[in-house]
């Protein structure tokens, strides 16, 4: 699984806002997004713990 931070301080630097409005996402949104571009899971403020709450919403995307 790959993650990738968004924002003046990650990974990847949005100038022109263009990927925070196609995903509605403020400035420390979580989102999952697929392969496809579909949004399947969202979070407004981000975690302390990324990949425990990763796994979690897998194991309830996934009905697990």
């Amino acid at each position: 699984m790959n993650t990738y931070s968004v924002g003046q301080n990650g990974d990847f630097i949005d100038k022109d806002s263009g990927w925070q409005n196609a995903y509605q996402a403020k400035e420390k949104s979580v989102v999952l997004v697929r392969p496809d571009g579909f949004v399947c899971w969202r979070c407004e403020d981000h975690s302390e713990q990324p990949t425990l709450t990763l796994e979690e919403v897998f194991a309830q995307l996934l009905g697990k």
